[in-house]
């Protein structure tokens, strides 16, 4: 009782020395939380002077852990889960609208419930990568399950994980070979349109989309042993295809797409090589997802965003929009997703790039990435959509997912 007391006592100094201030803190708290209780109404005056804080619905399992943020100086809503990233239970992964590129958009619950189909078991999930076009996709590399789902030559900030749970966050681009003989071409890209006198590697993934180009011939080719990310691997053509209407991929076999120009190189029977890589080739990655731009590197935050990682719209940083952002707590082996609800006033008005890296540095993030947001920005967890999406239609459709889930 009197541990209790000291408590009240010294959260009472706090708010007496804070007069502007008035600070509400609610949480459902056992014994051993009450000393946290403290350190966090010190990190509230000390960081936001004249902010109202109030935390609560905190839900924990397999190492994951839900809290809702209300800020009433704007108002902003955040809605956080701490992983921790010591548990052995989870590991991350994604997911793509539809299983496959081209197929259009779904909402984030709709791609959870289409990999809980697969069997995955989904604790948690956000909307992940920018996506757009005639056939929107999403904007930057991809890797699932250790195969490539997408690759571009953008030096764009990606999110990697490997088999052994090894983290990095870095520009990452693809890079591809074929390999003949004493011979290489590059390959500018996987499953993406071919721009002239290039070529491209394609795999199911991109299965339903558009292929009709005079200019390009489309090599069916088999491998001959284990596809594996940074290695070579063996394949044997096995079909030429002059501008089909899409890509029949049959079991075990993928395609090349080659310029016309190049095709003197390549004959039915012939072995070749085909290597799958990222570069810079520190990491090799089981999964991997992109956003932009990076908020916190090395522990120090961004504040300058024009022209960083192609950025050039200046209210996409600077005005307050709803966000969805991933950062990494190396010292304390946390991980965090954050979505921040926005665009309703009275309820939650959102924050800028700044801010974001702002927050996330105070709750401890020495690493940090924004994903797509606005509409977009939604948390699944247990199936159910924490955070209150933008859209008067309630949550948008997406063209891929960041999820936890269990082993």
């Amino acid at each position: 009782m009197y541990f209790l007391m000291q408590i009240r006592s010294l959260i009472s100094i706090v708010v007496k020395k804070n007069r502007d201030n008035t600070l509400n803190i609610y949480r459902e708290l056992h014994f051993s939380k009450l000393f946290f209780l403290v350190l966090f109404t010190f990190f509230v005056v000390n960081t936001f002077a004249s902010v109202s804080y109030t935390t609560a619905d905190e839900k924990e399992g397999h190492g994951v852990v839900y809290s809702k943020i209300s800020i009433k100086n704007g108002p902003v809503v955040i809605h956080q889960l701490r992983i921790d990233l010591s548990s052995q239970d989870i590991e991350f992964s994604g997911g793509l609208a539809n299983s496959y590129l081209g197929l259009g958009l779904a909402k984030t619950s709709q791609i959870v419930e289409d990999e809980k189909q697969k069997g995955n078991k989904i604790i948690a999930a956000v909307n992940a990568d920018f996506f757009g076009g005639f056939n929107p996709v999403f904007q930057n590399c991809m890797i699932i399950d250790g195969k490539f789902v997408k690759g571009v030559k953008m030096s764009r900030t990606l999110f990697a994980v490997n088999q052994q749970g090894e983290i990095r966050l870095n520009n990452y681009q693809f890079n591809g070979l074929s390999i003949f003989n004493n011979d290489t071409i590059v390959l500018n890209g996987l499953n993406v349109p071919i721009e002239n006198n290039k070529c491209c590697f394609y795999n199911r993934y991109y299965r339903k989309m558009p292929v009709q180009n005079d200019s390009v011939t489309y090599w069916r080719i088999k491998p001959l042993g284990k596809s594996i990310i940074d290695s070579i691997c063996e394949y044997q053509i096995k079909e030429q295809l002059m501008n089909p209407d899409s890509l029949n991929f049959v079991t075990g076999c993928e395609y090349l797409g080659v310029h016309n120009s190049l095709n003197s190189r390549f004959k039915i029977g012939d072995r070749i090589g085909i290597q799958l890589s990222v570069f810079p080739n520190e990491v090799h990655p089981q999964f991997m997802i992109g956003g932009l731009p990076r908020l916190i590197q090395n522990g120090r935050r961004i504040t300058r965003f024009k022209n960083r990682e192609g950025l050039t719209r200046k209210g996409f940083w600077k005005d307050r929009h709803p966000r969805t952002t991933i950062g990494i707590d190396h010292k304390n082996n946390y991980m965090y997703f954050v979505v921040v609800d926005g665009r309703q006033p009275g309820y939650s008005i959102g924050m800028s790039l700044k801010q974001l890296g702002k927050y996330l540095q105070k709750i401890g993030c020495d690493e940090a990435l924004n994903f797509d947001g606005g509409g977009s920005s939604t948390m699944i967890l247990d199936q159910k959509i924490m955070n209150q999406p933008s859209d008067k239609e309630g949550e948008r459709s997406v063209s891929n997912i960041f999820y936890i889930k269990k082993r």
